[in-house]
């Protein structure tokens, strides 16, 4: 593939379809209309500006998502579905998912806190997701979810989060910025709205090794 210009990004103007284990295609075409799917330019402020300029080695741009406490169900949303407006529903299956099988993602809650206090915490609206809902959204979707998160020194670095089953089609993956450590934005290329015809980031490991 001939690389594109690091420091040039274009808005794409429409979602290209790709098919996965749950069916992003078939939900695009019914779900999705050209205004919600475009690319959402991030604030100009220091860090998405320095963001920016990293995400731009790799082609890649912020696609900003609504910070109001539902970010993170609002980036699965918008990459399943093409819109940010089914963040309740997708909030809800990823929960679902939580509840039903609860010894996969105790580890990840505090000490003081059962499964059953969190899916209850978790089901009410504004409520920050925690590494549980990033887990379960990669077992949920069937892909390998990327998350560029600062950690040591709060330098940005890459990790992933791997579903339990193989994913069905290596090509498909979300990539995620975590950014500031306080909010989730959508990464994607600078020339179209998701990763498909792109590699993946280098990943420093699973994320799941810090527990």
């Amino acid at each position: 593939m001939k690389r594109r210009e690091a420091t040039k990004c274009d808005i794409p103007t429409k979602r290209r379809h790709r098919s996965s284990s749950i069916g992003r295609a078939s939900e695009n075409s019914s779900g999705s209309s050209h205004n919600s799917s475009k690319i959402r330019i991030p604030p100009r402020d220091k860090s998405y500006i320095q963001l920016e300029r990293i995400l731009a080695k790799i082609e890649r741009r912020i696609d900003f998502i609504s910070g109001d406490g539902n970010c993170f169900f609002r980036a699965l949303s918008k990459e399943i579905s093409g819109a940010e407006k089914h963040h309740v529903s997708y909030r809800n299956k990823i929960v679902d998912l939580i509840e039903t099988k609860p010894l996969h993602y105790i580890k990840f809650l505090d000490d003081n806190e059962s499964i059953e206090e969190h899916v209850d915490k978790m089901r009410m609206n504004k409520v920050w997701a925690t590494t549980a809902e990033v887990f379960a959204a990669a077992q949920f979707t069937g892909e390998t979810i990327y998350l560029f998160t600062p950690v040591i020194n709060k330098k940005y670095q890459w990790y992933h989060f791997k579903p339990t089953k193989s994913p069905k089609n290596d090509k498909s993956y979300i990539l995620l910025c975590h950014t500031e450590g306080t909010h989730f934005d959508r990464i994607v290329p600078c020339d179209q709205f998701d990763n498909t015809d792109y590699a993946p980031p280098f990943s420093r490991g699973n994320f799941l090794k810090f527990f």
